[in-house]
């Protein structure tokens, strides 16, 4: 279905767009998620934080 080139194009390009979609979802549900919680101490939790200290 075409020389190496052409093949080897079709593949990083392949990549790169499943890569750059499960990349949006991602982030996305992450934003997401933080917008619709809006409480500090569950978004710095999910950041990997500690405690908030008041």
């Amino acid at each position: 279905l075409g020389t190496g080139t052409v093949r080897g194009f079709a593949v990083t390009l392949t990549i790169g767009i499943l890569a750059s979609m499960f990349t949006a979802l991602i982030v996305t549900r992450i934003f997401m998620e933080i917008l619709v919680d809006r409480k500090p101490e569950r978004i710095f939790k999910r950041l990997g934080g500690g405690e908030v200290q008041a």
